[in-house]
């Protein structure tokens, strides 16, 4: 989150750090030479879509609860593929914990999630991704992801639970979106551009 300086060695200017201390929640854009705002491209989350702020996360602040949790031995899962934005009415992770007693009963103990990487819009198959590593804000993000009642995550379910949870990651499969690339570029190739940081109150 700092910037580097063209030509010097890889490691971060720590002169222009935010003297800010920001709080997970809290939302920023980069800005590349003074021209173009840009969300985070590593970003975690993006709760108002792929143009909006990206937003700090504590990694930290969930209670994994899978120390004697084992799995379930693959010849021995009846998966069941689903789509998180159109397997139940309210489109989202909650709509998926109040259905899995009705997987339960066609004899499913594992499920596995289309794509969840942040897209544009809130409607999508999910293959065109913008951002990778942030969990689809409509479908309730990192918060619904992990929620206490039933967590969807690999690793976040209870050390009792019968589930087992599969996530499709496609890779090397991109939407250019939001690349925070600038028509009137004039750097030399190469040369990395000045970046600072803007917060969004």
């Amino acid at each position: 989150m700092f910037p580097f300086r063209p030509g010097a060695s890889p490691q971060p200017d720590r002169s222009a750090a935010p003297t800010l201390q920001p709080l997970p929640g809290a939302r920023y854009f980069f800005r590349l030479d003074d021209t173009v705002t840009c969300p985070d491209p590593a970003s975690f989350s993006q709760p108002d879509g792929v143009h909006g702020p990206s937003q700090l996360i504590d990694h930290m602040a969930f209670s994994w609860q899978d120390q004697a949790w084992t799995g379930i031995p693959l010849d021995n899962q009846i998966i069941y593929e689903l789509h998180t934005g159109a397997f139940s009415d309210s489109h989202d992770f909650d709509g998926v914990r109040k259905r899995l007693d009705y997987l339960s009963d066609l004899g499913i103990n594992a499920i596995e999630l289309m794509p969840l990487a942040q897209f544009p819009g809130s409607r999508n198959w999910g293959y065109d991704g913008v951002y990778p590593f942030a969990i689809q804000d409509s479908y309730g993000g990192i918060p619904g992801s992990s929620g206490s009642s039933m967590p969807l995550m690999p690793g976040a379910l209870p050390s009792s639970s019968t589930w087992s949870t599969i996530i499709s990651v496609p890779k090397g499969i991109t939407c250019p979106s939001t690349r925070p690339i600038s028509p009137t570029n004039t750097r030399p190739p190469g040369a990395m551009p000045s970046m600072s940081m803007t917060w969004v109150r």
